[in-house]
């Protein structure tokens, strides 16, 4: 997965609260039922959100909008069940534009019926594994099923297919298999490893159940990454437990049918998203002249910083003026973003409580700018 950014910052003396990502909602499509009919209207209607066509190009591309893996041309053997699939065979062997990584051992595609060397028609839906799971599992399209082993957890980053160029999408959606309670789940995250949703999947207790969750957003955010979450259990190549449904008090092991994703596009060189992790908003007169306002600014990528702290009041007089600059610095290239403002004596001399902003320009190595303000209350009381 790529490195994402951490965004934070404190004010001195001051508690600091983590915000949550601000961002449109996601339009969500989702259904779960005992069929591959139960969900066919939810994600027809998430193919819409996408757009593209109807007919599949090569590497399952619709109109170089939308792209979709359904498994099932996964060369048998090498690369489905007894072989372990590559992370990157779908930017490689089959360039759709996806990496797969996790904390687990490695991704298994099942086996099908047509296997010249597995005849038994019956070690399909990962039955190699364990007897119970082609009564556990269904499937949405033909036969072969996609799951991590060794974890319950999948992360799947975008990229230009065909390339190693970091790309976004406009959405993400995933049939999932056997959900029988809640634990499954999608999760969001844009170029900077921020959260812009995380969505639980809807269940339906029973074996061979089907259920789909896929989200586009467009309000402007773009999908870097995503993380699924597969149920409460995992596959292991040797001592696979049975699903909860054969059971009770073992964990719901799910696994996961088709992908759907828009087009991968290369990420644009755009200005650097900045942000405070906690948002200085309050100090008082007396910590401000004693210790200065101290914070932190991280950045999507590598950049110069030039922060400054005004008195922006205009009816207060601070210092003699209705609007003073109280204190400014500067942080070249490679700096950790964290800074203090503190400033002269003789400006807060006879201050009264007043409003500040800080003042954040940030230049990348391209030369684009980035520009965050942040209001700041002083007072005269904790």
């Amino acid at each position: 997965m790529r490195k994402h950014v951490v965004v934070a910052g404190v004010v001195a003396a001051l508690a600091a609260t983590v915000p949550t990502a601000a961002t449109a909602a996601p339009v969500v499509r989702q259904a779960s039922g005992a069929d591959a009919e139960s969900i066919t209207a939810a994600l027809d209607a998430f193919r819409t959100d996408l757009g593209g066509g109807t007919t599949a190009g090569a590497n399952g591309s619709f109109g170089d909008v939308r792209r979709e893996i359904n498994w099932d041309g996964t060369p048998d053997n090498t690369f489905s069940d007894p072989g372990l699939l590559p992370a990157n065979f779908f930017n490689a062997n089959s360039p759709r534009g996806v990496l797969f990584s996790g904390p687990g051992t490695g991704f298994l595609v099942s086996a099908d019926d047509n296997n010249p060397a597995d005849p038994d028609p019956d070690l399909v839906e990962y039955s190699s594994l364990n007897a119970t799971y082609d009564e556990a599992f269904g499937v949405f399209s033909a036969q072969k099923l996609f799951a991590p082993v060794g974890s319950n957890i999948v992360d799947v980053d975008f990229v230009v297919a065909g390339s190693e160029t970091p790309a976004t999408t406009s959405g993400f959606g995933a049939v999932f298999t056997d959900v029988d309670g809640v634990g499954s789940s999608i999760e969001f995250l844009d170029a900077r490893g921020v959260s812009l949703a995380n969505l639980p999947v809807p269940a339906t207790p029973g074996n061979e159940s089907l259920s789909f969750l896929g989200a586009t957003f467009d309000a402007g955010e773009r999908v870097a990454s995503v993380r699924i979450t597969l149920g409460t259990g995992q596959l292991a190549l040797s001592g696979s437990l049975n699903d909860v449904t054969q059971s009770a008090g073992n964990p719901d092991v799910v696994v996961l049918d088709d992908f759907l994703y828009g087009e991968p596009q290369p990420i644009a060189d755009e200005p650097s998203a900045l942000d405070f992790l906690g948002e200085p908003k309050k100090i008082t007169l007396d910590a401000l002249g004693k210790k200065g306002i101290s914070f932190q600014v991280h950045s999507s990528e590598d950049v110069s910083i030039e922060a400054s702290l005004l008195g922006t009041a205009k009816r207060i007089k601070l210092g003699g003026k209705a609007n003073v600059l109280l204190a400014e610095k500067s942080l070249g290239f490679g700096s950790d973003g964290k800074l203090t403002l503190k400033p002269k004596a003789k400006l807060l001399r006879g201050a009264k409580p007043f409003k500040a902003e800080l003042r954040v320009v940030a230049t990348d190595r391209s030369g684009n700018t980035s520009k965050l303000n942040q209001g700041v209350k002083v007072t005269d009381k904790k």
